[in-house]
């Protein structure tokens, strides 16, 4: 709003729409809104206000659509009139944004309005390019950008740290097992390649598609990269697609949910079920560098989580499943007795105590206090990544389960792998052995190894009452 001795002119912000609009017989609109208090016009035309628009942007027309209201006088205000502008804009078949500029006069004042009309997004919404997800080379989704939009769960940004991972093409870390098949149109030419991938035509019956395939497709291939390739259309478009080396996709089903999770309360509304998306991040320890998902098994989010801090509270998704250990005692190796290899994606699992210790000695594994905007001060728990696109994971107050009940809510908690045992406590011809683990504790800035019977019950006795607790997992491949 600007104002001179004897009127004034507001005009709303500026405007984002579409590429096009979502019906595609309609046109894309958009909408400006402006106030004047100019009592009489002073233009040719006999308008209370004049508009502009900037001849390099000859994407919006400049005969909007009107419509018109009064304004009662208030006592900081004269009366006057408020126009509602909708101007056609031509859609934008280009996948780069683009912004133009309006400029609102009434009398002697003026002010300007930009639209910015946003790329158009060739992966998602053109008919004619639907990306096909290939799982050991045979279709498994029809429509991958569909999928990732609305099945996958934990890769948008605002789940990422704002980090992109929902705009490209995916192969998994360490085995991966995913191809793509676009289809190509006439007159499509590949522009640009990455050594990490290979895009090649193929044809299937009488349809033509670029195919895209990991060149290094290896069972333990760790490397972490993001490139991209482009595609020009015959309109001479360029089409870019990125593609990520950076993270990997895992499924829990509601059969593992129902036999290995807990929920507080009883809730099984509560347990964590679906397809996630979790980073890959690399952590060097004193001895060894570590390969850990960026977030916990079944979480949405990678985000700090602190449950009585108010910048945190809707960050619960990052503390992601409740899940137990071992459902009966282990008397065997705990390598092959307890769950890592049910639940954890293939190539990972729980990691032993001694993998937190060694973090915690080469100071990659911290905690420390923090503040907030608003002054809170709060313990924040996290590592720094080595070569790693995201170079800050943290990890979640989540607490641990004991049946229904929620315990230690303040604490990070998380299992290891490693039995109490020998000279811990029990030695293995204990009734009591097998029934012990160690888990990673943080509370306040302790940070260690504390033990818990998995189950409730002693002299060999199993109550049926279990704990669960979160997982970051590890890969089976240590460098």
């Amino acid at each position: 709003m600007i104002a001179c001795k004897d009127y004034e002119l507001g005009v709303c912000d500026d405007q984002s729409v579409n590429a096009t609009a979502a019906i595609a017989t309609e046109d894309v609109k958009a909408t400006i809104t402006l106030v004047t208090t100019l009592s009489s016009a002073t233009s040719a035309d006999g308008k209370l206000y004049g508009i502009e628009i900037n001849s390099e942007d000859s994407w919006i027309k400049s005969n909007p659509q009107t419509s018109e209201s009064e304004i009662p006088e208030t006592k900081t205000s004269s009366s006057g009139k408020k126009y509602v502008l909708k101007f056609t804009l031509d859609p934008n078949t280009d996948e780069t944004p683009r912004t133009g500029t309006v400029t609102i006069s009434s009398g002697d004042l003026k002010l300007d309005v930009k639209i910015t009309q946003a790329g158009f997004d060739f992966m998602r919404d053109d008919p004619k390019r639907k990306v096909i997800m290939l799982k050991d080379d045979s279709p498994y989704q029809s429509d991958y950008f569909a999928w990732l939009d609305n099945d996958v769960k934990g890769i948008r940004p605002d789940q990422m740290q704002n980090v992109k991972r929902n705009d490209g093409l995916h192969f998994t870390v360490g085995k991966n097992a995913y191809s793509y098949k676009i289809p190509k149109q006439d007159e499509d030419v590949l522009t640009d390649n990455d050594s990490h991938f290979n895009v090649r035509e193929e044809v299937d019956g009488n349809k033509k598609f670029w195919k895209v395939t990991l060149a290094d497709n290896g069972d333990n291939n760790y490397d972490l990269w993001k490139g991209t390739f482009t595609i020009k259309n015959k309109d001479n478009i360029n089409i870019t697609y990125t593609v990520y080396h950076t993270g990997i996709f895992h499924k829990i089903t509601k059969d593992m949910a129902d036999k290995y999770e807990l929920a507080e309360g009883g809730d099984d509304k509560l347990k964590v079920t679906g397809m996630f998306y979790y980073g890959v991040v690399k952590v060097k320890g004193k001895d060894h560098t570590y390969i850990m998902l960026d977030r916990n098994l079944g979480a949405t989010d990678n985000s700090p989580y602190v449950p009585d801090i108010n910048e945190f509270k809707n960050n619960k998704g990052a503390i992601g499943g409740y899940f137990k250990i071992s459902e009966d005692k282990n008397q065997s190796d705990v390598k092959h007795g307890n769950l890592s290899s049910t639940l954890s994606p293939e190539g990972f699992e729980i990691p032993e105590k001694s993998v937190f210790e060694d973090l915690i000695a080469n100071d990659t594994l911290k905690t420390e206090v923090r503040h907030t905007a608003l002054g809170e001060s709060y313990y924040c728990t996290f590592m720094n990544t080595t070569s790693s696109e995201l170079k800050t994971i943290y990890l979640p107050y989540g607490g641990y389960l004991e049946g229904e009940s929620h315990k230690y809510p303040m604490h990070v908690v998380f299992w290891t792998k490693s039995l109490l045992s020998g000279t811990q406590g029990f030695g293995e011809d204990s009734s009591e052995f097998g029934y012990w683990y160690n888990y990673f504790d943080v509370y306040n800035k302790k940070r260690g190894i504390s033990n818990i019977r998995f189950v409730s019950g002693s002299n060999g006795n199993n109550t049926g009452r279990y704990k669960a607790m979160p997982l970051r997992l590890i890969s089976k491949t240590v460098l």
